[in-house]
């Protein structure tokens, strides 16, 4: 994470569409926020004119925007909807895509992290509010931190020890992440688990056909391989860091995780991400959709392309 207001306090960018089905995602946000005593900004871009088209602007198609005034009473109204211990500063902008002005609202902000509630319909745009979380996520600098409609159905984990859990394949991808992981979990006074998962079925055949059983105790010992690995990995972090290892055979990986996190009371789930192209091109695969999509925990997606 970045430099913040102080160390020992966090600074979340909460960014809204004003939808009115994200509401209650913004106060989970924000109560999530508050469980850690961290600052908050609630931003809000305003939607900018359709570009003009042969010189003359679309006036006929644009759909209908509020004055801002009008709009800026309605994020104060749902900034004044929600507790919070510390600091709550309101932020419009209105001259700016709604991808780059919550970019630059957050280096403005020097914030920890962008928090982006998410919808739920089909593909990624189930996922997170169409291309705009998507383009956010492929070229954030700083954590991204999904809150789902399962986040927000299941509630704050529990007070007592919480975890920060660090999900990983030992990938150059997964492992860029880590620092992120080890420093959230530094700052919260968390432990941190370290977490992967091994399937019970091999790839398919080069050329072609269906997954191949491997023999009966295959899988027991890539498990073993992995949790020496995470031991490993566990070993070269700082000794003031309460770690733990964990690593299960499970064919559903998206899943796995989503359990290991209620397992361990996770307060944040840890995740590395790559800024290329697309959802399945954005994230560690199908996986990291997946456990975005579902999970009940916050997702922190941690941009490795820098």
């Amino acid at each position: 994470m970045t430099a913040s207001h102080s160390a020992a306090h966090p600074h979340f960018l909460i960014a809204t569409d004003l939808a009115p089905e994200l509401r209650p995602h913004v106060a989970f946000a924000t109560r999530l926020a508050d469980s850690f005593a961290a600052h908050v900004t609630l931003f809000h871009a305003v939607p900018i004119p359709v570009p003009l088209v042969h010189g003359a602007p679309l006036l006929a198609t644009q759909p209908q925007v509020m004055p801002t005034e009008a709009i800026r009473q309605q994020v104060q109204e749902l900034a004044d909807s929600v507790r919070v211990s510390k600091p709550l500063h309101v932020k419009l902008a209105t001259d700016s895509a709604p991808v780059d002005a919550i970019l630059a609202a957050a280096t403005v902000a020097r914030a920890d992290a962008i928090v982006l509630p998410t919808h739920a319909r089909t593909g990624i745009k189930r996922a997170v509010f169409g291309s705009v979380a998507e383009n956010v996520l492929r070229r954030a600098r700083v954590p991204v931190v999904l809150i789902s409609e399962a986040m927000v159905t299941r509630g704050l984990p529990r007070s007592e020890r919480r975890t920060v859990l660090f999900t990983t394949d030992l990938s150059d991808t997964a492992s860029a992440a880590l620092p992120t992981a080890v420093e959230l979990a530094r700052r919260l006074k968390l432990p941190l688990v370290l977490f992967s998962t091994v399937s019970p079925i091999t790839a398919p055949p080069a050329g072609g056909g269906a997954p191949i059983a491997p023999p009966p105790d295959e899988p027991r010992r890539h498990r073993e391989e992995c949790v020496a690995a995470l031991r490993r990995l566990a070993a070269s972090l700082p000794t003031d860091l309460i770690v733990e290892t964990h690593a299960v055979i499970e064919p559903d990986t998206g899943g796995a995780i989503g359990r290991a996190a209620i397992d361990a009371n996770a307060a944040f789930v840890v995740i590395g991400t790559h800024g290329r192209t697309g959802l399945a091109r954005l994230l560690m695969g199908s996986v990291a959709e997946s456990v975005a999509r579902t999970c009940q925990v916050p997702v922190v997606c941690v941009p490795t392309h820098r």
